[in-house]
């Protein structure tokens, strides 16, 4: 239980910078979305550390959360890999007829993989 407060807190914490970032200058843009990425790394660490059951939103918000920050960033390559462990992950989702577990997040994350796909190409 303390593991799912601590990392929901980052995961808050993460958001706040990431959100802030937006609304910065071009200067201090970067270095916001660098500590923001670093925030949800780590709360996505310590929900897989814990490995929580029922926490696939949290870990699919995350990990979608990095894919835009890495593309904010114009690290491709990583924010592809993002993106990629997102699908796999609502792919499981479907195979295993646990969809409800995200419902309608899922139209969102899917947007943010099948858009940012298609700009790469």
């Amino acid at each position: 239980q303390t593991i799912m407060v601590s990392s929901m807190l980052i995961f808050n914490l993460a958001l706040g910078h990431h959100l802030s970032a937006l609304a910065s200058d071009i200067k201090l843009q970067a270095k916001k979305l660098h500590k923001a990425a670093m925030l949800y790394e780590l709360a996505y660490n310590l929900q897989c550390d814990a490995q929580l059951e029922n926490n696939f939103l949290f870990i699919m918000a995350a990990v979608n959360n990095l894919g835009v920050i890495y593309h904010q960033l114009e690290d491709k390559e990583t924010a592809t890999k993002c993106f990629q462990n997102l699908l796999s992950t609502i792919m499981l989702l479907v195979d295993c007829g646990k969809t409800e577990v995200c419902c309608g997040e899922l139209d969102g994350f899917l947007r943010n993989v099948t858009n940012l796909d298609s700009e790469s190409s």
